[in-house]
Order: structure tokens, then sequence, then C-alpha cells
């Protein structure tokens, strides 16, 4: 993140216009009172910042309890509980060490914590954004390719802890190149210390070289979510517009009397099958149906076992179960999507941001103070993501929402007794 570069101004422009200093007060001038300018211009991410890193412990901290200790394992849960510690560690340990940064924009002295503030930002950030990746490949395996092999659940615990220690081997380099800076207030004897590149690099290529691969792997990373998803969005709406159309042949063929040989088109999500109808007879009690129209959705995550071949016959009573099954997949797959959108949306304006700050060294200082307020607020949207998550769950995961009722119902209900 770019500070504001003083350099090029005079002591009288720094007084009366980047810090609002009256002129008349040269000798009792202090950093404190730069200090305190830059600060109030973060003043909104400041406040907001604070409120996320709140919401986000407490959402954060339901979402371990409940999806650690009242569901079983399933694929998808297991990549909650990633992005759910992922998430509890920003809020309890990156969001403050911003706002710290923020509060003390030209006091931050310590270079250590400084280093730690931004590897962990690094970390964290590229932690979500690598195991979206792995949900999404999961997810496109299920609905569009669901008589391959899927990932197990040993499978997503693996791919989780590598996208982990991708996001880890990016990061690292942040500890040593970001640091104690010392910015130039323009006062001779007047110096402030800022959380920014380390003064032993601030005149080399190495910190712009990082953020480009950083930046190029995030936009990578992006394009991979964005393609996945559309592909996996796409046949959803596909079977279901499938499965809306076959329940009004089903409702069509009640009325006809099938023979002994006769056949049934089926689709499955990846080819044209036809299967055998040997076994139907003429009256409805006894009317069965080819399941493999929706094996997408049944190869999902309640571990339901696809017939390798789609050509399976279920009874009535197997077909509601096969359309609930196939309902939940698709809230999963919605919810996963939701959460990956609000991930584009919190991340877009802080990448902006950033690039124009770093690309162009007038962008910020060319700013008032009202502008300058609104791009510290947008730079750090970024944390919506983090706070988000346990919402989108309460919204999408009718099971989730009933858990938190229930722990949030007892107590009411020993007030009662």
């Amino acid at each position: 993140m770019s500070q504001k570069q003083s350099t090029n101004m005079t002591p009288d422009e720094l007084k009366t216009g980047l810090y609002n200093v009256d002129p008349n007060l040269n000798g009792s001038i202090s950093i404190d009172d730069f200090n305190h300018d830059e600060m109030m211009e973060r003043l909104g991410a400041i406040i907001v910042v604070g409120f996320l890193s709140i919401v986000g412990i407490i959402g954060n901290i339901h979402v371990l309890y409940i999806y650690g200790t009242k569901f079983k394992r399933t694929n998808q849960r297991i990549f909650i509980l990633f992005l759910g510690y992922l998430d509890l560690f920003m809020c309890l340990v990156g969001m403050p060490f911003v706002i710290s940064e923020l509060l003390l924009p030209l006091k931050f002295t310590s270079g250590i914590a400084c280093k730690v503030l931004r590897c962990t930002n690094y970390f964290t950030g590229g932690s979500s954004a690598f195991l979206l990746v792995v949900i999404a490949v999961e997810r496109y395996r299920k609905i569009c390719r669901p008589l391959e092999s899927q990932m197990t659940i040993k499978g997503a615990k693996v791919t989780s802890f590598l996208a982990l220690l991708l996001a880890l081997l990016l990061s690292w380099p942040a500890a040593i190149l970001y640091g104690y800076s010392t910015v130039d207030t323009g006062y001779p004897d007047l110096m402030g210390a800022t959380c920014y590149i380390d003064d032993k690099f601030i005149k080399t290529k190495y910190t712009t070289y990082y953020n480009a691969v950083i930046i190029l792997v995030i936009i990578i990373a992006n394009i991979a979510l964005i393609v996945l998803y559309i592909k996996v969005v796409r046949r959803v709406y596909q079977q279901r517009a499938f499965r809306s159309d076959n329940k009004s042949h089903i409702s069509r063929t009640r009325k006809k009397s099938f023979e002994p040989g006769q056949t049934c088109k089926v689709v499955t999500n990846s080819e044209f099958q036809f299967c055998s109808m040997d076994l139907l007879k003429a009256s409805q009690e006894d009317l069965t149906t080819c399941s493999g129209l929706d094996d997408s959705a049944n190869a999902m995550d309640d571990s339901v076992e696809s017939n390798k071949h789609g050509n399976r016959l279920t009874k009535p009573g197997n077909r509601k179960k096969s359309k609930k099954v196939s309902n939940r997949s698709a809230r999963v797959t919605m919810m996963l999507f939701i959460i990956t959108l609000v991930y584009f949306i919190s991340f877009l304006p802080h990448l902006i941001l950033k690039i124009l700050a770093d690309t162009k060294k007038d962008f910020l200082p060319s700013l008032d103070f009202t502008g300058t307020f609104m791009f510290y607020l947008f730079l750090y949207s970024i944390f919506i993501n983090n706070m988000a998550n346990p919402i989108i769950y309460g919204f999408c995961d009718p099971k989730f929402m009933e858990h938190i009722r229930t722990i949030y119902r007892r107590p009411c209900l020993s007030d009662r007794d």
C-alpha cells in the first residue's frame, strides 16, 4: 500500500495542504500532528474494519463449532471448516494489525509487527483464493463429470492443505520485503515511520516484481473460478430444465402401456444413453423410471453411489430420495458459488486501488481529504469476505440455521422455566 510521498512538497505546502497544520505553528509541530491528520483520513476504514472483525469473530466461531461438531464430514464441510479457520484467523490477527497500522500511519515503529502483518494478510488472502479454486474444481467434477472418479474426504483435506502450502510459498517474501519504512514529512528533524517497504529495499525493484507475481497469480485463479463456475451454473440450469421436461414426460407416459423390449432415452450429464425397459409394466403402481438423468446430482456430498453405466432403475420411493439429494446438491453448489461471488465483489475494489496506488505514484497524494477517506474505505473492503461467509451459510444451509436457533433457544426456554 503506497503512502503519501511528501518529498516534492515544501514545508508550507505540507502544513497548509497535506496535513492541514497552521503554518504559524512551525515551532510546535510534532509527528503526532501529522499522524492525527493521516489517521482521520483513515477513520472510516478503522470503523469498518473493526466492525467486520467483531462480527467475523462471532460468526466464524459459530461456523467452526457447528460444522465441526454437529455435522458428519463431507467434502464441502471440510472446505467450510478450512475457510472458517482462515476467516477467524484474519478476524483475530490480521484485522487488528491493520487497525493498528491505520491508527499509526506515521508512528508504526515496529518492523517485526509489520512483517507479521504483511505476511499474515498475504497468506490468509492467498489461502482463501486457492481454496475457492479447489472448491470450484470439486463442484465442477461432481456436477459436470459425475461418472468420473470424485474427490474423497481425504482428497479434500489434502488439496486444502496444498492450497495453504502454496499460499505460504507465495507469502513468505512479504516478511522480508516489508518492515520499518521512513516517511519524509518535509521537515529535516521530523521523520515518520510506517509499515511499508523496508528501508533496505525501498530503492530496489524487488517489491514491484513480487507484487506483480502475486497479482498475476490472483488473476489466473480468478479466471479459473469464472470459467469453472460458468460451466457449473450452466449445467445446473440444464439439469433443472431437463427434470422439468422429464416430469411432464412421466405424467404423459402414465396414461400409456409399455410393451417388453421398449426403450426410453436417458440423458446423463455427459452423454446420451439408453436403458432397457423390459421391467416396465403397464400399471401405474409398478411404474419405474430411469434414474440416469439425476446421476450428476446424486454423485454428491452424502456419498450417494452412482451407477457406473447410468442405467439404474428406481422405484417411485427412491425417485423422491433422488430428487431430495439432487436439490441438496444444487443448494450446496449455489451456496459455494455465492461465497465465491462475494469474494469477487469484495476483492475487486482492493485490487484496482492497489494497482493504481502502486503504478501511479502521484495517485494517492493527489487526492483530497474526501478522496483519501474513500480510498482507504474501499481498499479494505476485501475483509467483507472474511465476515460474510457465516451469513451466507445461514441463508443457504437450513441445517446450519436450525442449529443456530437451537443454541439460542435453549437459554430462552431455561429462563421461562
